[in-house]
């Protein structure tokens, strides 16, 4: 079968001495009745792990993954709540810890070496967790502004979301953006056509990405006992650590997310040589972090699901 030429699967051969667990036992001999027998079989069955052949559920980030082209809205809040606070930082700062609850976020920022320098040469102090609480206060209100301007589907999500539901694929979700914040923007992408099965949020897990948590309150909530019928979806490379870390496989999301950077119309704008090169550079990036398979836009998203299915087939495992 020919897929899009975006998609790019890992080059892995089968798992060596892998394959279906629980085949017959072997076991000889007699001495129970037929009925013990067929009881003894039973629980066997009940206790045996079958390998999936099919994916079974997906978990989505949201902006950058199926919302909001180049994950632009957190970006402009970052920047202007440091700016109300005297101290600039740039996009790419800002970007640089993307995937991670909005809290830990702002502390990683803080962290860099060069916000650091420009926060002592203002305050004549480093920042501790109570300037992370001051910068939060003011980030959380300046993002609900502009979630709303940057709410819009990207192109192809709710045409993929909806194949992946005639196929029985249940659809989970994660993100960094509090309950409050989804709660302004789910029922703009509802009329749009796009409501996740379930949403995780920060508030409901304490440890945010890279841990797994995350995708495996996705996996309890969505009834899958297998991990690696899931497939987290991601266009940060902390969502695909995430997915490395809970054992499930990993696709990345290289042109319409957080390490291109750029909205649509921007994107649009540059000469097709640019547009490859930083194509390529965040698809290098998703894979170094370990994604299984790096496609450009969720768009294309079934056809991906359909090589991962064709290596469960085969006897691989994420």
């Amino acid at each position: 079968m020919k897929f899009p030429a975006d998609l790019e699967p890992r080059k892995s051969s089968l798992l060596e001495g892998s394959g279906s667990v629980g085949g017959s036992s072997g076991k000889g001999g007699s001495g129970g009745s037929d009925g013990a027998d067929a009881g003894d079989r039973g629980r066997e069955q009940e206790l045996t792990h079958v390998n999936p052949r099919r994916i079974e559920a997906v978990v989505l980030d949201w902006a950058g993954t199926v919302v909001d082209f180049g994950s632009c809205a957190p970006v402009r809040a970052f920047v202007a709540a440091f700016s109300e606070l005297g101290v600039e930082i740039t996009d790419s700062q800002a970007r640089g810890p993307m995937g991670r609850a909005k809290f830990d976020h702002i502390r990683d920022i803080l962290a860099h070496p060069e916000v650091s320098r420009r926060w002592q040469e203002k305050f004549a102090s480093l920042p501790g967790e109570s300037e992370v609480q001051a910068l939060y206060d003011r980030f959380l209100p300046l993002q609900k502004e502009v979630i709303l301007e940057h709410a819009e589907l990207i192109p192809g999500a709710r045409n993929a979301v909806a194949d992946l539901r005639r196929q029985g694929i249940k659809i989970g979700s994660t993100t960094g953006y509090t309950r409050e914040l989804m709660d302004a923007l789910m029922p703009v992408t509802e009329a749009a056509g796009y409501s996740p099965d379930i949403l995780v949020c920060p508030s409901d897990i304490d440890e945010g990405r890279p841990a797994p948590w995350w995708i495996q309150e996705n996996a309890r909530q969505l009834g899958v006992k297998t991990m690696s019928a899931i497939v987290k979806v991601d266009d940060t490379v902390t969502g695909i650590v995430a997915g490395r870390n809970a054992g499930v496989w990993a696709v990345g999301i290289s042109k319409t997310g957080n390490l291109v950077g750029l909205d649509l119309p921007a994107f649009e704008a540059l000469a097709s040589w640019e547009k490859e090169d930083r194509v390529t550079i965040a698809a290098r990036s998703l894979r170094e972090a370990g994604a299984h398979i790096v496609i450009e836009s969720v768009e294309t998203l079934p056809a991906a699901i359909q090589i991962i299915e064709s290596w469960l087939a085969a006897g691989e495992r994420p």
